[in-house]
């Protein structure tokens, strides 16, 4: 994925969005809480809690990125 973001970061033709789920992917129901974050990779919120978030979550995030104003031509990730 660090590939195909480096290319659309030099892409002129297109609008785009990346959205960058943290690699920790947790089966589960959707807590409904999470968080987005710049162009650089959001930090766990504690020691004991690490980056994560269960698999519907970025689902919500994406779909509420595509309802309101969504940001153009970069990534934003989203984790707990």
């Amino acid at each position: 994925m660090r590939q195909a973001h480096e290319e659309l970061k030099h892409e002129t033709a297109l609008d785009w969005s990346f959205a960058s789920p943290p690699s920790a992917l947790a089966a589960g129901e959707r807590s409904g809480s999470y968080r987005l974050g710049g162009d650089d990779l959001l930090p766990g919120t504690s020691s004991k809690q690490p980056v994560g978030i269960s698999v519907a979550d970025p689902a919500v995030a994406i779909g509420g990125e595509i309802e309101a104003p969504c940001p153009v031509k970069r990534r934003f990730p989203v984790a707990r």
